[in-house]
């Protein structure tokens, strides 16, 4: 499989410029009743999930995880507490809220968590999931 060739950011779309990353979200998706029926932080936590996919250390290059096929595939990601916090969307105090949402996200249909990052068994890892466009 050849390599996609990355398109330069223009300068109102990044602070960094030439191999940044980004998240696509499609126009169909925007308007689905399921999405706008998302908080808008859950809709942001969505698009950070989707930034986790591009240019972010992935459980396919992580040693621990190599050896499990279904965790190698480009849709998986790694998302925990500490990239909430990255993205501004949890802090030390407020962990609930950023666990709801992502509860909220998986019910919904966006994400389907592969295993758990409970506190001493290392991050999460999700899946990005399709079963929102069959949800009523």
């Amino acid at each position: 499989m050849g390599k996609h060739k990355r398109a330069s950011p223009q300068r109102y779309e990044s602070a960094k410029g030439a191999g940044d990353t980004c998240a696509q979200i499609y126009s169909s998706m925007l308007i689905h009743p399921a999405y706008q029926k998302l908080t808008y932080r859950q809709r942001f936590l969505y698009v950070c999930c989707k930034d986790q996919i591009f240019g972010k250390r992935k459980p396919r290059n992580t040693e621990g995880y190599k050896e499990m096929p279904e965790l190698c595939r480009d849709e998986v990601f790694f998302f925990g507490i500490d990239d909430a916090k990255q993205y501004g969307i949890a802090d030390e105090k407020n962990h609930g809220s950023f666990y709801r949402d992502i509860n909220a996200l998986m019910k919904a249909g966006f994400i389907d968590k592969l295993i758990d990052g409970a506190k001493g068994r290392g991050r999460a890892v999700y899946r990005l999931s399709d079963r929102w466009l069959r949800e009523k």
